[in-house]
């Protein structure tokens, strides 16, 4: 799983590099299946929740991060943006990618704020301006700087709703949708079972259950427990369970011709962690 997911191309990947850059964006990718290979994956997952909608004519799969949309630690003090980055996303997703103001619903003023907290964290100018007024004086700045350099939110790609898609799912008797996120637990010895994020998954899995005309039970929930990514980094790149194991580590495979019975047939599945845990082949 380590060697798959590392050599997946940019774009076959969920999580793109400007999606994992400053506060995160929600990202997701989304193919026709015919008739070519498709592969799509990403890797250390340690707390975000991941969304799986495939029939056997489309797929679309997201990622939306923990830190940015579900829970936060206590001593930080921007806004959670469940809303902008998971139900909007999956009606609206990411129109325009110039930038803010443009149809990009998370790039709220909190957001732009925290946004610059980090940025002059990382070059050392964070205790010269700790003062609110201060910080959004400076977001202009930001914005200059990135637009020059041609980097984080200049970068930003376009990104497609579940509704946009909606067409190719509802009506399809095979369709799978998997909605998976972090349990209560670090410990994989102990496993809770019980969503961190109960309340934030029910919404999401509404509004998924809306947006394709589908009844709420359709959408499958399910936990895994996420591996504690602080004491992970204490271990070093060559030794961290993120790095080194399948921990945290998702593939979604297509073959139109890879079934397993004698005549060609499609298939797919999705491989997270060490198991398969979803497919379908006709």
């Amino acid at each position: 799983m380590v060697e798959a997911c590392n050599a997946l191309k940019p774009e076959q990947s969920i999580i793109p590099d400007w999606a994992s850059e400053g506060p995160g964006y929600a990202s997701a990718v989304t193919a026709t299946l015919s008739g070519s290979k498709i592969r799509y994956g990403m890797q250390r997952i340690c707390g975000c929740t991941m969304l799986f909608v495939v029939s056997r004519t489309r797929v679309y799969l997201g990622h939306y991060w923990e830190s940015e949309c579900f829970g936060k630690e206590p001593d930080e003090d921007y806004e959670l943006q469940f809303d902008e980055q998971v139900t909007d996303f999956l009606r609206v997703g990411f129109q325009a990618p110039n930038g803010p103001g443009n149809g990009f619903p998370s790039l709220t003023s909190a957001f732009l704020l925290r946004l610059t907290r980090k940025l002059f964290a990382h070059v050392g100018l964070l205790p010269m301006c700790k003062d609110h007024d201060c910080m959004l004086l400076m977001i202009g700045s930001v914005h200059t700087m990135h637009r020059n350099q041609k980097t984080m939110l200049t970068d930003i790609e376009a990104q497609d709703s579940l509704q946009q898609h909606a067409a190719d799912f509802t009506n399809d008797p095979n369709l799978v949708v998997y909605i998976l996120s972090p349990d209560t637990s670090l410990d994989p010895a102990h496993p809770t079972g019980v969503f961190q994020y109960s309340d934030e998954i029910n919404t999401m899995a509404s509004t998924v259950a809306n947006v394709l005309n589908i009844p709420r039970a359709k959408v499958q929930t399910e936990t895994y427990v996420a591996v504690d990514k602080s004491k992970d980094e204490e271990k070093g790149e060559k030794q961290a369970i993120l790095e080194t194991t399948a921990a945290g580590h998702m593939i979604f495979d297509y073959d139109p011709a890879g079934g397993s019975r004698r005549s060609p047939m499609a298939q797919w599945r999705i491989i997270w962690q060490r198991a398969q845990i979803l497919g379908d082949e006709w």
